[in-house]
């Protein structure tokens, strides 16, 4: 009984291919034929081939998915890989503009510093010193991240 298949030409001879799906067809018809019959060696026979033809499927099947699956990672990949660099690229040429106040430099030469920062919940930023004033009093210099030490210039 052939449902479907490739009729193949060699140099040995003729033969005709049945895909995996095909071959477990053929195996479950030869199968439910022989335990129909009755013949105790025969479907052992059967069984035992069926296995055997089920494991190899399977496993072919496993490598072609595993084949096909670690072409569409690789190819995820490679897109990812692209689009990163356009990023990076487009991130290199265009340098991001700061956020901070800036001093200003008039065309007479005169210069306004820029005002401090305030922060929520009362810290504040100085970036003509590159101090940060805690609402505590705590002085940090922004470049060491320790606290300025208080010197005592009453004496």
């Amino acid at each position: 009984m052939a449902i479907g298949g490739a009729y193949v030409g060699s140099t040995i001879g003729m033969s005709w291919v049945y895909s995996p799906c095909q071959q477990a067809q053929k195996m479950n018809d030869q199968m439910a034929n022989a335990t129909s019959s009755g013949d105790a060696t025969t479907t052992a026979l059967i069984n035992k081939m069926a296995s055997v033809a089920n494991k190899r499927i399977s496993s072919a099947a496993n490598l072609a998915a595993n084949a096909a699956l670690k072409r569409i990672k690789d190819a995820a990949a490679a897109k990812n890989a692209v689009a990163q660099a356009l990023i990076d690229a487009e991130n290199a040429k265009d340098a991001v503009p700061s956020k901070l106040p800036k001093d200003v430099t008039l065309s007479d030469g005169t210069v306004i510093k820029a005002p401090p920062v305030s922060l929520v919940g009362g810290a504040r930023i100085n970036m003509a010193n590159g101090t940060m004033t805690r609402s505590d009093g705590v002085i940090i210099n922004l470049w060491t991240g320790f606290p300025v030490p208080k010197v005592d210039t009453t004496a």
